[in-house]
């Protein structure tokens, strides 16, 4: 047609909830001749895309849009519990005695794009990243905690990381 129009657009919607959990229940007790390790590691990496090109002689549209909405959860804990490491074995690569840590990685790629062509032109690309993280390394108020060591000194760690990266485009 001499005179004409094109419309188009694109759209992509990720929802992701993620869970890392790890632990010594409440209750529990747990005696070893090495190190007690409690680790929870969670990676999430994600890329988004979308995008449009509208044309026509007299006008065109391109919309995009991309949407990512993330939750995670990363726990390590040790509850209410009686834990008792030995660590007769002096391993340099691994922490000596009790260990609870959690770490969390988030990477998110979003690339949104939009073009038309014509005499009336409109063109619009968004990208919406909505992140919840939380991460916790803890252990129980009450719990018996005994590190003993007789290759190093013992020692009791609890730590966390977490990062979040976005790149968009």
């Amino acid at each position: 047609a001499l005179y004409g129009g094109g419309v188009t657009g694109s759209a992509s919607e990720s929802i992701v909830d993620y869970v890392t959990d790890a632990h010594i229940a409440s209750g529990a007790t747990v005696t070893v001749n090495d190190d007690v390790i409690v680790d929870a590691d969670s990676i999430f990496t994600h890329v988004g895309e979308a995008a449009a090109v509208g044309g026509g002689t007299i006008a065109g549209i391109g919309l995009s849009n991309d949407a990512t909405v993330f939750t995670a959860t990363t726990d390590a804990y040790i509850g209410i519990a009686t834990i008792t490491a030995k660590n007769n074995v002096n391993d340099s690569t691994e922490p000596d005695g009790v260990s609870v840590t959690a770490d969390s990685l988030v990477d998110i790629t979003s690339a949104v794009a939009a073009g038309a062509g014509g005499v009336g032109v409109v063109t619009g690309g968004v990208g919406v990243n909505v992140i919840d993280t939380s991460t916790k390394a803890y252990i129980g108020a009450s719990a018996n905690i005994t590190s003993n060591n007789t290759a190093s000194d013992g020692s009791v760690v609890v730590a966390t990381q977490d990062i979040t990266q976005i790149e968009g485009g």
